[in-house]
């Protein structure tokens, strides 16, 4: 049984539908008529702007043409000023006609008016004195300016021309002729006829006296000579030297749009541009016979729908009738439905119900007739228990709404079992259709097939890595929830996404090239890729691909794992060993070059000191201070070195010594230096050695002295008066040297002292302002004590004192070592062997101090300043014994002059001269870099005077033994 509607809903009908549509033609062709004559002002105004931007551009043109001809004419006056004979500019005049289109003739005349230089073709005599421009030019010598003349005809071809004319004058100043271009007013003609300006239109060449110079289209010969002085034209160009205005044209009558403008370098000339009022408004006459064309269309449109709305009236009525004819065949159509359907209206009545409709549900086919609202059938299904089946929720949201004005589909369980599919779809006037259909059956098998792939997907679903199951078509049939924690989609949105737009353009091939690689023989492969997360960014993925084949189906199964985190680590190691290398590269030039600019002064000044030191007229006093210079000095070069070792540390390139050396010794001069700097404080510096520590000791002095001084320093600067002890010990059970720095200072409080050691850190900013410091020394002796296999550390009591200890594990030199100090070698008289030496270097200072001690010692000394000076005295000659060579020197460096002398030496057959080098670059890859240049010593600056004597004696006895080394010497 179907319930449908006992009438069809007809549209309003229009009342007085012939008067509002005369209404509406009248109001449209008043508003026609009104746009038709507001394009015609805007037609003519558009029309003022193109003639007024013509005029300018004619008047531009018109500037342009006659300047080109005034060069000619300024350039050839010029030039017969200079040069009295006018025959040779001909020439030159002759080319500028035929580069010139608007000049037909360029003429010289003499003071009488008689051509003397011209550019035609050979002529009988011409005379340009009745000409005006001639007598203007003769009677005003004053006036050096071009001329522009008016129209005349031509002597040699009978037709008019415009003359430029500029005077000619001799040394003296009087009048000795003038130079005359005719200028072709075709020429503007022509030009003027190319712009198209209309039918009608015109273009004007005017002088200011009123004449007509040039026009297009041609004016009649009547007019050309007329005077239009009187004109509209020019009454206003002498209120303006430019402007538009409308008036009939005085040549020709016709009525015009005039834009003019005077030329601004050229004052006595004048364009003007004319476009035909008709013209203009030609286009505008076309527009408005379409769009009047157009009003009256629709006007008479309007007219005849008021007419046609009585017959639409009649149309509609027969158009409800077939409607109702349709309405009795869809109800027969809809009662044999196999699904249920239901049509609510906007006002919520059920209009439509079929009677698959009323068994699905069990609605009574009575209650239905009524045709309820939808909200009386939801509350007569809540009363009979339909939603038993359904949750808390559901039935909720049923009791609220249960039909929503919009498109959507569920399923529902009823109460004898029967799972109906709901769909619902709005309707455009309000309202909505909802259809119901048994899909109990189907529900059964897909719940079925549901609980089958659940105990397949429970372990794929658990497991962190991303599992996909894809097939040879391209489908995925599956994708594991891990998809969302890897790559931020859902499941659904992931099953949306092709593999195209996953991953990273770079990988397509590589990995499309691994699943198509994938067969019977080679099941499994693998591959690292990139996968798109959803905010944009990339993962770096690990997959494993495994080739399935059943039931002659292939798929692929692939588990994906995240490993963004472990590739940016191998980037970030090879970052850093790059980084890490450049670093060192960089450090180890930098100290290269910082070694050399330290040490060379210093080796000046302790070469000084040391010669001092070895002057036997000082007193004893003043041999005390210089011991003290010296051994201040030596600290200074000390803590430059450390300073530089610091950073060779932080470059990898520190190096430690095994020397002798003795440690009372060197504790003792410690001593004495610091109580130096302890001069005037109350304080009390003392040394204590215990009887069983050896005194001589192998291991680096100068580190040690380093440590020692710096740990000294402190005590002095943050003791104000009381006692600072240096104790030397053996550390009990241990093989270690324990030296301890005791003082009775300001103390360090317990929570600063692990700030200590660290670089640039100092216990309290506070003594940073009173005390200064830059806070690196004690991270430098750290560095050194560590490099040296020992450690270091600090006890302190604040306001009672400190105590900085460090215990290095040195070995024991045996019997007393002591060997020439530098004094005493300097002190040493004329050696047995006396050498010719070279010596190369750039430093003044250190040159002399050389020259002073190799002297004493008896040697012949030769100094040059850089490495191409050293060549050319090895080459001169006579030969040396041996060559001490800097390494950093202007012009040409140690290493390369080694390297000629080396190539000079073999040429010659000579045997090598032996080479030392003396450089302030104490790293040991560029000791290495001296001797794999054919270097074979190194000594080190500040110089070692006792070994650089050692180094000398040691090369040349190994020559001692050649003939021409015998010769020599």
């Amino acid at each position: 049984m179907l319930f449908v509607p006992n009438r069809l809903r007809s549209g309003y009908p229009l009342r007085n539908s012939a008067g509002v549509t005369l209404l509406v033609a009248l109001l449209l062709v008043l508003i026609g008529v009104w746009q038709i004559m507001r394009s015609r002002e805007a037609a003519l105004a558009d029309a003022r702007k193109d003639a007024r931007n013509l005029s300018r551009s004619l008047a531009q043109h018109a500037e342009r043409t006659i300047e080109a001809v005034d060069l000619i004419l300024s350039g050839t006056t010029e030039w017969i000023e200079h040069n009295p004979d006018r025959t040779t500019v001909k020439g030159f005049l002759v080319r500028c006609t035929g580069t010139i289109a608007q000049v037909s003739v360029i003429a010289i005349t003499d003071a009488n008016g008689l051509w003397v230089v011209d550019t035609l073709a050979p002529h009988p005599p011409i005379s340009s004195a009745d000409r005006p421009y001639f007598a203007w030019h003769r009677d005003h010598s004053e006036d050096s300016a071009v001329v522009i003349g008016a129209p005349m005809r031509s002597h040699y071809e009978q037709r008019s021309v415009l003359p430029l004319s500029r005077r000619l004058n001799n040394p003296d100043g009087s009048f000795a002729g003038v130079v005359m271009a005719a200028l072709e007013p075709d020429y503007f003609a022509q030009f003027y006829a190319t712009l198209g300006l209309g039918e009608r239109g015109s273009i004007g060449l005017w002088s200011t006296e009123g004449q007509l110079l040039s026009r297009q289209p041609a004016a009649p010969i009547e007019s050309q000579s007329k005077d239009y002085s009187a004109t509209p034209l020019f009454q206003n160009l002498h209120q303006a030297s430019s402007g538009v205005y409308d008036e009939p044209a005085a040549v020709d009558g016709v009525e015009r749009i005039v834009a003019y403008e005077r030329l601004v370098k050229y004052p006595a000339l004048t364009v003007s541009a004319a476009i035909a009022r008709d013209d203009a408004l030609a286009p505008w006459r076309r527009e408005a016979v379409i769009q009047a064309g157009a009003i009256s269309t629709v006007a008479l449109a309007l007219v005849g729908l008021g007419v046609g709305l009585g017959r639409r009236d009649r149309r509609v009525r027969a158009a409800e009738a077939e409607a109702r004819a349709s309405a009795d065949l869809l109800a027969v159509t809809l009662e044999n439905m196999d699904q249920g359907l239901m049509m609510v209206d906007a006002d919520d009545r059920v209009q439509v119900c079929n009677r698959r409709a009323l068994e699905l549900l069990d609605l009574p086919a009575a209650f239905m007739a009524q045709k309820p609202t939808f909200t009386a059938v939801r509350n007569y299904q809540l009363a009979q228990n339909e939603f038993v089946r359904s949750d808390d929720a559901f039935r909720a949201w049923v009791a609220r709404a249960g039909l929503e004005p919009k498109e959507h589909t569920y399923e529902r369980e009823r109460p004898n079992g029967t799972v109906l599919e709901i769909r619902t779809v709005p309707l455009a006037g309000g309202g909505a259709v909802r259809t119901y259909t048994d899909i109990t059956a189907r529900h059964g098998a897909e719940q079925a097939r549901r609980e089958s792939e659940a105990r397949y997907r429970l372990l794929a679903d658990n497991v962190s890595d991303l599992i996909v199951l894809g097939h040879a078509d391209g489908r995925r049939s599956y994708i594991s929830p891990a998809v969302h924690a890897m790559l931020g989609y859902t499941v659904e949105e992931a099953h949306r996404i092709g593999m195209r737009e996953w991953l990273h353009p770079e990988d397509l091939g590589r990995v499309f090239a691994t699943t198509t690689s994938l067969s019977p023989e080679r099941p499994t492969a693998s591959v690292v890729y990139r996968l798109r997360h959803k905010a944009g960014h990339y993962v770096w993925a690990e997959a494993v691909f495994q080739r399935v084949e059943d039931a002659g189906e292939v798929t692929i199964i692939t588990a994906i794992r995240d490993v963004t985190e472990r590739v940016r680590q191998e980037r970030r190691l090879e970052q850093a060993k790059v980084a890490a290398e450049a670093g060192a590269r960089v450090k180890a030039e930098f100290l290269a070059n910082m070694s050399h600019e330290l040490r060379t002064p210093l080796t000046g000044m302790l070469g000084v000191h040391d010669l001092l030191a070895g002057d036997t007229s000082l007193s004893a006093a003043q041999r005390h201070l210089i011991g003290l210079a010296q051994e201040a000095g030596r600290s200074l070069l000390a803590i430059v070195n450390d300073i530089l070792d610091f950073s060779k540390i932080e470059a990898g390139q520190m190096a430690i010594e095994r020397v002798p050396f003795s440690l009372r010794a060197l504790v003792e001069s410690c001593r004495e230096l610091v109580a130096e700097s302890a001069k005037g404080k109350p304080l009390r510096l003392v040394a204590e050695i215990e009887g069983d520590v050896p005194d001589w000791y192998v291991g680096d002095p100068t580190r040690l002295r380093q440590i020692l001084l710096n740990l000294a320093s402190n005590a002095v600067k943050f003791t104000p008066q009381g006692e600072i002890a240096l104790r030397v010990r053996s550390a009990a059970g241990t093989g270690r040297v324990r030296v301890e720095v005791t003082d009775t200072g300001i103390g360090i409080p317990a929570d600063k002292l692990p700030l200590l050691f660290e670089r640039f850190s100092q216990a309290d900013t506070s003594t940073t302002r009173q005390y200064g410091g830059t806070g690196l020394g004690l991270v430098i002796c750290k560095r050194l004590v560590e490099l040296m296999g020992g450690a270091i550390g600090v006890e302190s009591i604040p306001g009672q004192g400190s105590t900085f200890w460090f215990e290095l594990p040195l070995a024991s030199a045996g019997a007393d070592r002591r060997g020439e100090t530098a004094s005493q070698a300097l002190t040493a008289g004329p050696v047995a062997q006396a050498y010719r030496i070279l010596v190369a270097e750039d430093n003044e200072i250190n040159q002399e101090i050389i020259r002073i001690v190799l002297s004493r010692r008896g040697h012949d000394v030769v100094l040059v300043s850089d490495g191409a000076q050293a060549i050319e005295a090895v080459k001169a000659g006579p030969a040396f014994d041996i060559v001490l060579m800097d390494v950093q020197m202007p012009v040409l460096d140690g290493i390369s002059a080694t390297a000629a002398v080396r190539t000079w030496e073999r040429a010659q057959g000579r045997r090598p001269t032996p080479i030392v080098a003396l450089t302030a670059n104490a790293m040991d890859a560029d000791v290495e870099r001296c001797r794999a240049g054919g270097m074979d010593a190194h000594v080190g600056k500040p110089i070692n005077w006792t070994e650089l004597f050692g180094v000398v004696e040691r090369l040349c006895s190994a020559l001692a033994g050649n003939a021409e080394g015998r010769g020599r010497r």
